[in-house]
């Protein structure tokens, strides 16, 4: 299910997909986590980074994964195939660096979960349009339906208010 660069999901069941995550390799696909809330921020080389402290305050709201999945998606479809491995390598030292900063007691492979999008495929299903300037958040309700989705400068308080629609305060 491919939609137009920038056309909303919200209100429509999440479109499928199923992503290797770097450093796990486990398969991620939002349907396995029916019953739950799931995060997906998206972001590019540009804005990978700031998706971090988004993770932190969510993950200070809301600790238990059981409760909120969140997933990175990494639009990476301008990483030539020859350098994909490069590239993967360079992401699972940053998964290394970051799951070193997750407190004892946490599975960094749930609390972690870094997913390379090397087609694009996701993104443009998600129409998620230019992640340049801001990452990109989508919020999956525990029906699988998408429930709301932030792309703007203040991406933890967009990605808060999101969640909080689903979960409520805790």
């Amino acid at each position: 299910m491919l939609m137009a660069k920038g056309a909303s999901v919200v209100g429509q069941s999440a479109p499928p997909f199923a992503l290797k995550a770097v450093a796990t390799g486990r398969l991620f696909s939002p349907a396995d986590y029916r019953g739950r809330v799931v995060l997906l921020l998206f972001a590019d080389q540009h804005t990978g980074r700031g998706t971090q402290a988004v993770v932190e305050q969510l993950r200070r709201a809301y600790p238990r994964f059981e409760q909120l999945v969140i997933a990175l998606v990494i639009d990476a479809r301008v990483v030539p195939r020859l350098f994909r491995g490069t590239a993967e390598g360079m992401m699972e030292r940053e998964y290394r660096e970051t799951a070193r900063q997750i407190p004892q007691g946490y599975d960094p492979a749930e609390h972690l979960i870094l997913l390379p999008d090397w087609k694009g495929e996701v993104v443009a299903a998600y129409g998620v349009g230019d992640l340049s300037r801001h990452a990109h958040a989508v919020c999956l309700g525990p029906d699988g339906v998408v429930h709301g989705e932030y792309s703007g400068p203040d991406a933890v308080k967009g990605a808060l208010e999101l969640v909080r629609a689903q979960l409520g305060s805790d």
